[in-house]
This record gives structure tokens, sequence and C-alpha cells, in this order.
């Protein structure tokens, strides 16, 4: 029995818990519909197989078909942003942190596109329904609709995130920028008034003026974006992750304990420190201090910020490669200090 594209894309899914089965399966039918299904179907079913050939963890098919599939992207819209997402991440599992940089990159101009593409057809709407109106000649029912098409407008563009980022984010590393933590932060402050539990971590890598004095800015660019990826597949969820500029990164952690996020802090600090690093560092060891500042209670983003930094400077006084965590609410202004040493 012949079966189609749209109907082995359902199986697989099901079955990539199943392994070979799985893989099995959806090779067989793609070879079997590779004369009659449509584009779309073959492109949806081809996705699916690399899912399947990631999961098996076999990668370089994987990016073969990835690849294969980004090519033809401007012929298949609606997974193209599937598509980039998924080769980013097979990029980064084999290792080329560059590639999936760029992939990553290109997965979010692509976003940014299509949210845009998105708002201007809804904008255009807006712009029909209101002179529509405006030939009516009813004075309270222009001004009334002018103030619904701002509103509406305004409603479109806070919500429209994804158009948003390319000015808050960093190119460098991909992570957002210290612009776009600051809203983050005024939005929390805003929304929590009653009493709640907020944690900072604030980053700053160790001596990394002296990888840009020996090996040059390019390297330590290089070691920047790398630092970026490790800081996104760490991240709890719910985190945002950011880098304020040079090298000092910092993560929001909503929700989490003093205890918690300095647990995490540590658990990124020895990522930092027993990763293997690109050979154009050379016999380098990058290490990071950090500094963890935690408030319960009402939300003032500038205190909670120098605290965190406070706690920074602490980690590098006491031989930097380890977390400070400080534990700030609005009945204590002598917060205690916990810390973890470096290993």
């Amino acid at each position: 029995m012949r079966l189609s594209a749209g109907l082995v894309e359902s199986r697989a899914r099901a079955l990539l818990g199943q392994g070979d089965l799985a893989l099995e399966l959806a090779q067989e039918t793609m070879a079997a519909e590779s004369e009659t299904a449509s584009s779309a179907d073959l492109s949806e079913a081809s996705l699916r197989l690399a899912e399947v050939y990631q999961a098996a963890d076999r990668l370089h098919e994987a990016l073969d078909l990835l690849t294969l599939l980004d090519e033809r992207g401007e012929h298949w819209p609606t997974r193209a942003l599937e598509v980039s997402a998924r080769l980013a991440a097979v990029r980064a599992a084999l290792g080329d942190y560059e590639g999936a940089y760029a992939a990553l990159r290109r997965h979010h101009r692509q976003r940014a596109a299509h949210e845009a593409a998105q708002t201007k057809r809804r904008v255009a709407v807006l712009e029909v329904l209101y002179r529509t109106r405006e030939a009516e000649g009813e004075m309270r029912a222009q001004v009334s609709l002018a103030t619904e098409l701002d509103s509406t407008i305004t409603q479109l563009v806070e919500s429209n995130s994804s158009a948003k980022e390319s000015a808050l984010r960093d190119e460098l590393t991909g992570l957002v920028n210290r612009r776009f933590l600051n809203d983050q932060l005024d939005q929390l402050a805003a929304r929590l008034g009653g009493p709640s539990t907020i944690s900072l971590a604030l980053l700053d890598l160790d001596h990394f003026k002296a990888v840009n004095d020996q090996h040059g800015h390019l390297v330590g660019d290089l070691a920047l974006r790398e630092v970026g990826l490790l800081m996104t597949r760490w991240a709890p969820p719910g985190a945002t992750t950011a880098r304020l500029g040079g090298e000092e990164f910092v993560a929001l952690l909503p929700g989490m304990g003093a205890e918690d996020a300095r647990l995490a802090a540590d658990d990124l600090r020895r990522t930092l420190a027993h990763h293997r690093w690109p050979p154009e560092l050379g016999a380098s060891r990058l290490t990071a201090s950090i500094g963890v500042a935690t408030v319960t209670g009402p939300l003032d983003p500038a205190r909670l910020m120098r605290r965190a930094d406070d706690a920074l400077y602490a980690a590098k006084e006491r031989g930097r490669n380890r977390v400070v965590g400080v534990q700030v609410s609005a009945h204590n202004t002598h917060p205690a200090e916990g810390s973890t040493t470096a290993s």
C-alpha cells in the first residue's frame, strides 16, 4: 500500500521514540512518493525525515537534508522558520557554532520579515476601514475610528516581538541586548504588584582582555559567540539571557529563589570552565565570575542590577571563577551573602 506524504508525516511523528522503525517508514515512503507527491508534501515529509535523523543521532544526514530544504525555502515559506531553527540546532550539535550562529541569525530575520508582513497586511485592512468610514462625513465616527486605529496599531507593534527583536538583539552573540533586558525588567516591575521572587545573574569573563591581546579581536569575537551559544543551551525555562556589552552577560531568572539561582549560576560557571574552546584560542581556558542578586517583594530594576554588580565585584575580589550570591528583600537593607568556590 502506498502511503501519502501527509500520512508519513503523522506516522513518523508518532514513531519518533521508536528509532529504526520510524526511520525505515520515513525513508521507504519518501522513495515511493518521490515521483507523484507534490512539492509541499515532499518538503513536509523531508522535514519529518530530518527530524527522525536528528532523533537517531544521525546528524550529518539530518544536516544534508535540512541544508537542501533551507535552499528551497522560498518555495516553502510556511516551514522555512522550522527548517532554519532545526538547522541551527543540528549545526550546534555537530560543533559548527559559527554555522549555527549564521542559521540562527537567518531564522530571526525570517521571523522578523514574516511578522512585519503580517503587521503590514493588518494595518492595510485598518486603513481601508478608516477611509470607508471617513467617507460617511461623521466627525464623531472619524474621531472614534482614529482612536481605534491608533490603539490597534499600538497593540500590533507591542505584540509583534519578532519584528521588534531585530533592534533588540546583539548581532555578535545572538542574545538579546541591554535595551531588551531593561524593557523586560520594567515590564516585570509594572506587572508584579504583590510578593514575588526574581533573581538576576551578572557574568563577566575573567581576564578576557588577555584573549584579545594575545589572539586578536576576531578570535575574541569567536569566543564571545560561543559563550552566547552556551548560555542559550544552559538557560532554564522562562529565563532571559542577554549580552550587556564587551565580555559582560546577564541572565534574568523570574520566579527563581536565591539558592536555586546560585546553583544554576554555578552550573553555568562550571560549563564555561570545563568547555572545550575552539582551537583558535590555543591553550587559553576561559572562566567567568558571576554575581547573583535575588529580590523578594516589589521589584526595583536598578537596585537589583546594582546588587548583582556588587556580588560580581565580590566574586572577582575572592579570586574569580566563582559565584557570589546576595539576597535582597523589601525589609532587609543588609542582605546575607553566599558564595560558591571555583572548581
